[in-house]
């Protein structure tokens, strides 16, 4: 998994069309990019990786990477939280 921040829409929406095309000419077909329409998260999902671009701010919210630490992981263990629900500021999902 890798993990980037784009300065703008604009350049975070390039960033996951350039990555998708390098995967698409190295061989690795089947790639899929999800939330181009808004560009402040932008998914791009393939058999071998995944890749996560943010604008800064959107990554502040999600900071995906406190998934890796245990003491993060335990606290949300111990309230019976899904991590990315913990942040305040972090869209509600609905179902």
């Amino acid at each position: 998994m890798i993990i980037g921040t784009g300065t703008s829409q604009r350049f975070i929406k390039a960033l996951a069309e350039k990555t998708r095309d390098f995967l698409n000419e190295n061989g690795i077909k089947n790639v899929r990019l999800e939330g181009l329409t808004s560009c402040d998260w932008v998914l791009i999902d393939s058999p071998n990786l995944i890749v996560h671009l943010f604008r800064q701010e959107i990554r502040e919210i999600y900071n995906l990477e406190k998934m890796w630490d245990p003491e993060f992981m335990a606290e949300m263990e111990q309230r019976n939280t899904p991590p990315l629900a913990y942040h305040p500021r972090a869209p509600q999902l609905r179902v």
